[in-house]
């Protein structure tokens, strides 16, 4: 059965009238159609055909979906990221889409979707039932039993009913709220060094629907390698700019780095030297909910260096970092508010 959401029902109506008005045309009131309610996997908590038919009927007080009807509503529930997506569809006789919207929930409150989501049906199948409350589907009235004739008793005067208070007028639609997001993963690198390294990386940022952008700080454990008779170690850290762009729980990125490569030579004539060094190439990402403000997030970095660092010794080139490297890292995404 699906629970009624916890948000306020002039702004429930005015979410839904917006989106009948970007329909081309709606029905009639008392019409009859088809339902039909797809989930991806990402949303599947919320409500399926069944539930979605029941808060639609308990609105208009009737049974508004038959087998026979020749028009469809399609409705179809997703996630993009930490935002939860409904579409609503409305198909004629001949299968022809006459309107599409799409109702969403930034927080990812499948409660508060839910009911935009129903209150939109009753709207397009009745406009008069924006103004009414929820009601009760119709149940069958039985005969009242016949009752015996009894003495003539004074006529009780009928109660006195008062009109119901109007309907409050529907409320602006608040805009989706910008998101601050928090990163913290462990990573895992080559190229950068003379061997496999291991590091942490740490981020904050700002995401809006599909897109984010975030300042990251990268450090490399120092990784070392025998090279003849001497020992090449280097440690890298430094600062990335972040910008994504999420489709589903997937999401593309282009990452722009700029650190300090800090090299050290043990051998016959010991050396050190820092060098900075700049990065820059694509990430690719997935982002699993775990709760409404927590994902379980991995990503994979390919970066592309203009320039290399080259360790040396007495003039004598010891090893230099490729043009290309790349980086593995799984950790955390919080988002809030």
């Amino acid at each position: 059965m699906l629970r009624r959401a916890r948000v306020n029902s002039a702004s429930l109506a005015a979410r839904a009238l917006l989106a009948i008005l970007a329909l081309p045309s709606a029905a009639h009131a008392g019409d009859h159609t088809r339902l039909l309610v797809t989930r991806d996997k990402s949303a599947a908590e919320c409500p399926d055909e069944r539930a979605l038919r029941d808060a639609v009927g308990a609105r208009l007080g009737y049974e508004p979906f038959t087998s026979d009807a020749p028009s469809l509503v399609v409705v179809t529930f997703r996630r993009e990221g930490a935002t939860l997506l409904a579409t609503v569809q409305l198909h004629a006789a001949a299968g022809k889409v006459k309107g599409e919207r799409t109702l969403s929930s930034a927080r990812g409150d499948c409660e508060e979707l839910a009911s935009t989501t129903a209150l939109t049906i009753s709207i397009l199948l009745d406009p008069r039932s924006a103004l009414a409350p929820p009601n009760p589907p119709e149940k069958a009235t039985e005969p009242e039993p016949k009752s015996e004739p009894v003495a003539d008793t004074p006529a009780t005067p009928p109660a006195i009913e008062h009109p119901p208070d109007p309907a409050p007028l529907p409320a602006a639609v608040p805009p989706e709220p910008v998101l601050f997001r928090l990163t913290a993963a462990g990573t895992g690198s080559i190229g950068i060094a003379p061997a496999p390294g291991v590091g942490f990386l740490v981020g904050a940022g700002v995401e809006y629907r599909r897109w984010s952008a975030s300042a990251e700080f990268r450090a490399d454990l120092p990784a070392s390698r025998a090279i003849g008779a001497l020992s090449v170690r280097t440690a890298f850290s430094g600062g990335s700019v972040v910008p994504c762009a999420y489709l589903g729980l997937g999401y593309a990125c282009g990452v722009l780095s700029l650190g300090v490569i800090r090299g050290e030579v043990v051998g016959a004539s010991p050396s050190s030297q820092s060098t900075f060094q700049l990065l820059l190439g694509p990430r690719v990402g997935l982002s699993i909910p775990l709760v409404r403000w927590l994902s379980l997030d991995g990503h994979v970095d390919a970066s592309y260096a203009p320039t290399r660092t080259t360790l040396r010794v007495a003039e004598n080139d010891v090893w230099a970092t490729p043009h290309l490297s790349g980086l593995l890292g799984i950790g955390f995404v919080e988002r809030f508010p």
